[in-house]
């Protein structure tokens, strides 16, 4: 008999999951339809409550003030280790809420990561309505209120097998800068380093739908790799640190890597996207342009 790791039927479980969306309508959000800039910090796997994940929080405020942010994207792992149980959990307020109350009214969008996995999904969702900044619409979602020429898609490697279908169903056919963002990357030098998972469910619809570029977690640490069809962006040290690893894939290209704690800046227009990558004290650690054709 043919073994078949455990794995296999938990993916297939949550995929068959089927979740109470938060609907946009319900909640305050900022409309940037008519902007011709938008300004995004990212980060990841911050939800530790540790003195990093405040500095990190900090410092991201302050660069956010002078570059003037649209909101703010967490890559998943938003409560270590387990998740939460309700949308009443303490940990809301000591794991996202304290670490970044400087923000005020301010939208942060989230997606879940493994750890978040291993409590109340939906309560991760519902607590949208609770929270003047948490923003998380499913476990999948378009971030609405965007401009024409700026489309993001959060997708999870959980539920890859219908994500895939929901994302090239929003990507492909539309113009601008599409990006896509979960915990888990396609590609990572990072200890975890890169997804199967991930690549064999979404690499296809990057490809076909010219998916501009990727942002994720899950490595705790700060990467920037070129592929030929994308920019993969790691931001997974809001929280948590890991070592990394050198790559000199000529295809596959690592641009930048640190094992540093820190986050990403990316200002867009809507042709042009300057990415910043800083450390916690505010340096500028690496900054790359690219130009969408």
């Amino acid at each position: 008999m043919k073994y078949v790791p455990l794995v296999f039927f938990v993916v297939l479980l949550l995929s068959c999951i089927n979740y109470t969306e938060v609907p946009v309508s319900n909640l305050e959000i900022v409309d940037h339809t008519k902007k011709e800039k938008i300004v995004i910090a990212v980060t990841g796997d911050t939800g530790t409550g540790g003195s990093h994940q405040y500095k990190v929080g900090q410092t991201m405020y302050k660069v956010c003030q002078s570059r003037s942010c649209d909101f703010v994207l967490i890559a998943g792992d938003n409560i270590y280790e387990k998740g939460v149980k309700n949308e009443l959990d303490s940990q809301f307020k000591t794991k996202f809420e304290d670490p970044y109350a400087h923000f005020g009214r301010f939208d942060f969008w989230m997606i879940l990561g493994n750890h978040d996995r291993g409590g109340n999904n939906q309560a991760q969702i519902d607590y949208s309505l609770k929270s003047p900044r948490w923003r998380m619409l499913n476990t999948h979602y378009a971030i609405p209120k965007l401009p024409s020429w700026l489309h993001m898609y959060g997708v999870d490697r959980y539920e890859a097998s219908s994500h895939k279908r929901h994302a090239e169903n929003f990507f492909c056919n539309r113009d601008g800068w599409k990006i896509m963002f979960a915990h888990h990357p396609i590609y990572s030098n990072g200890k975890h380093g890169r997804s199967s998972t991930m690549r064999r469910n979404f690499l296809p619809m990057i490809k076909n739908c010219n998916v501009n570029m990727f942002l994720s977690g899950h490595d705790h640490d700060l990467e920037h790799i070129s592929s030929p069809d994308f920019e993969q962006i790691v931001s997974g040290a809001g929280g948590k640190l890991r070592s990394v690893k050198k790559s000199n894939d000529n295809v596959i290209k690592q641009r930048f890597i640190a094992s540093k704690y820190g986050f990403v800046v990316l200002e867009l227009t809507e042709y042009v996207v300057d990415i910043y990558f800083y450390d916690e004290l505010g340096n500028i650690l690496h900054h790359y342009i690219k130009n969408r054709l």
